[in-house]
């Protein structure tokens, strides 16, 4: 959600500082950027030590799984 609302502030014509102001139009700019690189690295720490608590067996199986639905589809139900 927040690489959206990033995004979107970015292509939205409205800014809290108009962009045609020398200087101060790009400051609001700078601070969305800023802060969605912040959002970005604390959640990606958040899964890194999310992912380095996992048991081992559990990774396994997770590594295991296609990357794509395309994928599953194609290998079929496993056969006992």
């Amino acid at each position: 959600i927040s690489v959206v609302a990033g995004l979107m502030y970015f292509l939205s014509p409205v800014d809290a500082i108009p962009d045609f102001i020398p200087v101060f139009g790009m400051l609001d700019d700078i601070a969305v950027l800023a802060w969605l690189m912040k959002t970005l690295d604390d959640e990606l720490s958040a899964f890194r030590l999310w992912r380095n608590r996992q048991q081992p067996e559990k990774l396994a199986v997770v590594e295991r799984l296609p990357d794509t639905p395309a994928q599953l589809q194609l290998q079929g139900p496993k056969k006992p």
